[in-house]
């Protein structure tokens, strides 16, 4: 699909979902998730003026290294003017934490490395089993009995 066809059904509510839930699946290889960004990178000035584009770059953000992070948050910084009038940009402004990045760019990625290090630490309590919660209830024989009965 050309990067044209992507931003403008990106501009959709219905496609911004679909592409938001694209980035989102886990069940989808980091390569393809990659590539689609790859058709993105030039229209993200053009995808932070729209409401309802704009949870697509909240959507690749996560899934970025740091390099093309940093690269995305270039690429805004230039057409800053242009979005921020939205109601919108503050939030993707806080989640891309492109505040700290306008004044110091060292500072910047010690905040996200921070922040992926976090990640990583809780998203492994996150995906461990919880015992309790696996164990099965058992039913009382009295419940069963009854339930036998009717």
């Amino acid at each position: 699909m050309e990067s044209s066809l992507l931003v403008a059904l990106s501009k959709l509510s219905c496609g911004s979902k679909l592409i938001e839930s694209f980035f989102k699946n886990e069940e989808i290889s980091q390569r393809l998730k990659v590539d689609l960004y790859q058709k993105f990178r030039g229209s993200f000035t053009e995808l932070a003026q729209n409401s309802v584009a704009y949870f697509c770059i909240l959507a690749v953000y996560p899934i970025l290294n740091i390099g093309d992070k940093e690269q995305l948050c270039y690429e805004l910084l230039e057409s800053m003017d242009s979005w921020t009038v939205h109601k919108h940009a503050h939030s993707l402004i806080k989640a891309l934490s492109l505040d700290i990045f306008k004044y110091d760019s060292k500072n910047w990625r010690q905040v996200i490395f921070r922040d992926m290090k976090k990640r990583e630490l809780f998203s492994s309590l996150i995906t461990e089993p919880n015992d309790k919660a696996n164990k099965k209830r058992k039913v009382p024989d009295s419940v069963l009995q009854i339930t036998k009965k009717n």
